[in-house]
């Protein structure tokens, strides 16, 4: 319970310190300016890093299977090829990344100007 107290009595000097400090914060938020095609940008941006991230990952399983593989031990062998399949995994999901910048553009993004049938 002392250890309790204690931490509590820390934790309000330091928020008491940081005080003068906070009463300087802006007053207003800037308008950020975030509009759709900034969402959009944000998404692309994003799933770019991803695709580029699980593709590194991929790359450097398969190269560490392919080492297993070669070592030719039984157990080694087994491990390869459940790097390989987390491999793959790791590709699928990179193209899915890859995919939902356009996905996301296409459903709130303007209409297509289809042509209702009737």
């Amino acid at each position: 319970m002392k250890n309790v107290i204690t931490k509590l009595a820390y934790g309000a000097v330091i928020a008491l310190a940081f005080a003068p400090v906070m009463s300087f914060a802006v007053s207003e938020l800037p308008n950020p300016q975030l509009n759709l095609d900034r969402v959009l940008s944000i998404i692309g941006t994003i799933a770019n890093w991803i695709f580029a991230i699980f593709l590194a990952v991929a790359v450097i399983y398969i190269l560490y299977a392919a080492y297993l593989y070669l070592k030719g031990e039984e157990a080694g062998i087994e491990d390869a090829k459940k790097r390989l399949i987390a491999a793959a995994i790791a590709i699928a999901i990179a193209l899915l990344a890859r995919g939902v910048e356009p996905l996301v553009r296409s459903i709130l993004g303007p209409g297509g100007g289809g042509v209702i049938p009737g």
